[in-house]
């Protein structure tokens, strides 16, 4: 879902609202004899804030989605280091972005290569593809 709610989406639904306040109140439309313009702009807010609540939800499904993939496939596998980890940084697996973290609190410079040894939570532990630090 792309991004429904923001800054821009907001202004345009007030000044919506003010618009169609001010021509109600000129007399030229009505919303409904039974709805006053307090009601439509609470119902309109009430759905802003239901399409948030979609939003949320579908951003954690993702990310549980996420987590799953990773869980089943990430041991193994070879990355770098674009964020020095000491302890913890940000590598990139493939096309992907993770949080990780160093085996035994080592220290991994920004371009050094990585080896993924576990995954816990959205974090993975990390160590170093170089010959100068020992394998685990």
């Amino acid at each position: 879902m792309a991004k429904i709610l923001n800054l821009k989406g907001l202004i345009i639904i007030i000044f919506i609202l003010i618009v169609s306040g001010l021509v109600e109140q000129a007399g030229l439309f009505s919303i409904d004899k039974h709805l006053s313009t307090f009601q439509f702009i609470t119902l309109i807010l009430g759905i802003y804030a239901l399409l948030g609540v979609i939003e949320v939800i579908s951003v954690a499904r993702e990310e549980r989605h996420r987590a799953k993939y990773l869980k089943d496939s990430s041991v193994g596998k070879k990355g770098i280091v674009i964020e020095d980890c000491s302890p913890e940084g940000t590598v990139r697996i493939g096309q992907e972005i993770w949080k990780a973290l160093t085996a035994r609190g080592s220290t991994l410079k920004k371009g050094e290569k990585i080896i993924i040894l576990e995954r816990q939570g959205l974090k993975v532990i990390v160590k170093s593809l170089s010959s100068d630090h020992p394998r685990i």
